[in-house]
């Protein structure tokens, strides 16, 4: 295992420098239990997608020198330790960095420069205010543009039961094929949930007709995006006969909901919107209120390298 120690300011250190062979994980761990999960969780994926795991730990640089050198020497030794024991299957792949520095902080400049495939963190205490800032997991998607794992349950076994959220306002295709990529889905059973909402009910009788045609688009829309849903799935290496797809209009959390009563999963999809932060501002976005939620993992599929561009020149 590669080591190293820095300073949270944004250089490069040779042990993070970018493998273009593998995929890369990034794993941020307190050495709390539950980031013991997330750890495990993040090895797992490793073998799956072929993956060099980055482990990071924050060490507060708000004491004394000794203190922290004392802190910084402690948790490098459990961090080397936690990692090996987690990527036995390929020790040569676990890296591991100590940085000074508050963890968000630490975990946003560590993901800016390793540029990782995922992120894979713990799920976050309740803390004030983020009901204005948001989740840990919504600041680091919104802070690196990186899709993020955020681990709640055990990670022993990979996912055999797995929820795929969509609606209108994410591009599914790109969702699919991403999850697709990861190879989390082919040993899955995976559950399509694909909620919309018609806007035109309860449209006074007057507007009947014009209600009814602005219905039916819609409706055809939805059942377009069912079968791109598929067919990304399919191109994906995906067993469809392992994928149910569920339609319903309702709000997409409330979908959400009844689908993971239902089913059960380990594991649930969802794409982020561009206009998430607003969303939280005004309404109370989706992504947010399944990372408070939901008790399952929750992956979050970030924007499409597109509309990240579009988003930095915004």
């Amino acid at each position: 295992m590669q080591m190293t120690l820095s300073r949270n300011e944004g250089q490069q250190t040779p042990a993070v420098a970018a493998d273009t062979a593998k995929r890369r994980i990034l794993c941020v761990t307190d050495f709390t239990a539950r980031s013991e999960r997330a750890v495990r969780r993040a090895a797992l994926l490793a073998r799956q997608m072929n993956a060099e795991v980055l482990f990071v730990h924050a060490v507060s640089d708000a004491m004394s020198g000794r203190v922290v050198r004392m802190k910084v020497n402690r948790a490098c030794a459990r961090l080397t330790w936690e990692g090996e024991r987690a990527m036995q299957h390929a020790p040569h792949d676990a890296k591991s960095s100590v940085r000074l520095g508050k963890p968000l902080e630490v975990l946003i400049a560590a993901a800016r420069e390793y540029k990782p495939h995922l992120i894979v963190l713990a799920r976050p205490g309740q803390r004030r205010l983020q009901a204005i800032v948001g989740t840990t997991a919504e600041q680091v998607i919104r802070s690196t543009g990186c899709s993020v794992l955020v681990v709640s349950g055990t990670a022993e076994r990979e996912y055999e039961q797995v929820v795929l959220a969509t609606e209108r306002s994410f591009s599914s295709e790109h969702v699919t094929r991403t999850i697709g990529s990861m190879g989390m889905l082919p040993n899955a059973h995976t559950w399509i949930v694909h909620a919309f909402h018609l806007r035109y009910r309860g449209t006074a009788a007057a507007s009947n007709a014009g209600c009814t045609d602005a219905m039916a688009r819609e409706d055809e829309w939805n059942s377009i995006a069912r079968r791109e849903v598929l067919q990304s799935m399919q191109e994906a290496g995906v067993d469809l006969e392992r994928v149910q797809v569920w339609t319903e209009q309702t709000r997409p959390l409330t979908a959400i909901e009844r689908a993971i009563e239902q089913v059960r999963p380990e594991l649930l999809v969802i794409g982020v919107s561009r206009w998430f932060a607003l969303k939280r501002l005004l309404l109370g976005s989706v992504a947010d209120q399944v990372f408070r939620n939901v008790k399952c993992d929750v992956l979050a599929i970030s924007l499409p390298p597109a509309e990240r561009k579009w988003l930095d020149a915004a």
